[in-house]
C-alpha cells in the first residue's frame, strides 16, 4: 500500500531515543528522506545504524530549546534539500520526581524548555515553509500525563505535555487552512530510557491498571506516528491519540 510518504522529507526530533528512533525507522522504511535530530550525537548514530535505507537519512545534532539554532537548522535544510512535508516532535525529557512544593524554578524551566518550547520552536520554523508549500503533516508526541495529570510528583512534566496538547489543537486550527495537518500522540508507559529507572513496584502497579496487561513498546507509538504522517490520515487534524494500552480509558 502506498502511504504517500515516498520521496518526502521528514524531520524527527528526539531521534536518538527509543520512540523517536522507532518513528524514524518507519518513515525511512516507507521511502521518506529522514533527518534524525537530537542533542545526543551517540544516540543519533545508533539510530542511523538501524535504518534500512541509510542513504535516505541524515543526522543533525541540535538543541531544539534554542530558538535561533532551530531556525538556522531548518533554513539550511530547506536550502540544501527542500521543504519538509513531515515533522514529528518526539524530543522530550522527564523531570525529577519532586513534590510541587519542593520543585525548583530551574527544574521546571528545564522541562518546559525542551518539551514545550522545543516543540514550539520546531513547529514555528517548519510550518512557515510548509505554509508556502501548501501542505504538511505535523505530529507531536505528548503523554498520558498531559491528558490526565501525573501522580508521580511530575507536575512539571505533566504541565509541559499538557501544553503540547493545547499547542497541537491550536496549531491545527490555525494551520488547517494552509493545508497542514497537526495531530498528537499521548503515549502511556512505554519501554524507554525514560522509565528505565521506574521501581518494580510502580511498574507492577501500572500493569494492573492497563487493560492490555503489558507495558508499551516504542514501535507501538512509531506505527501510529507513521499513520498520522501518511495519506491514511488525510481527514484528521487536531486529534490526540492515546497509545497507552487503555489505561486512560480505565
Amino acid at each position: 500500500m502506498d502511504l504517500g510518504i515516498t520521496g518526502k522529507i521528514a524531520l524527527v526530533t528526539g531521534a536518538g531515543g527509543g520512540i523517536g528512533s522507532s518513528i524514524a525507522k518507519y518513515l525511512n522504511e516507507n521511502g521518506a528522506f529522514v533527518y534524525l535530530i537530537d542533542i545526543n550525537e551517540s544516540g543519533l548514530q545508533d539510530a542511523l545504524s538501524t535504518l534500512s535505507h541509510q542513504n535516505l537519512a541524515k543526522t543533525i545534532c541540535l538543541n531544539i530549546a534554542h530558538y535561533s539554532e532551530v531556525k538556522n537548522a531548518i533554513d539550511q535544510i530547506v536550502s540544501d534539500h527542500g521543504t519538509p512535508e513531515i515533522l514529528v516532535n518526539a524530543a522530550g525529557v522527564a523531570g525529577l520526581n519532586t513534590p510541587i512544593f519542593e520543585l525548583k524554578e530551574e527544574e521546571f524551566n528545564r522541562i518546559m524548555s525542551v518539551n514545550l518550547n522545543g516543540t514550539f520552536n520546531m513547529i514555528r520554523h517548519v510550518s512557515a515553509h510548509m505554509a508556502e508549500l501548501g501542505r504538511g503533516k505535523i505530529v507531536n508526541i505528548a503523554s498520558m500525563a498531559g491528558v490526565a495529570g501525573s501522580n508521580l510528583f511530575q507536575s512539571h512534566y505533566a504541565a509541559s505535555k499538557g501544553g503540547v496538547i493545547s499547542l497541537t489543537r491550536s496549531a491545527a486550527k490555525e494551520l488547517g487552512p494552509k493545508g497542514i495537518h497537526v495531530n498528537g500522540i499521548a503515549p502511556g508507559v512505554i519501554e524507554t530510557q525514560m522509565i528505565a529507572e521506574m521501581k518494580e513496584e510502580a511498574r507492577e502497579d501500572y500493569m494492573k491498571k492497563i487493560p492490555l496487561q503489558r507495558i508499551g513498546y516504542p514501535d507501538d507509538v512509531g506505527k501510529v506516528a507513521l499513520f498520522l504522517s501518511s495519506d491514511l490520515s488525510v481527514y484528521m487534524t487536531g486529534q490526540i491519540i492515546n497509545v497507552d494500552g487503555g489505561i486512560i480509558m480505565a
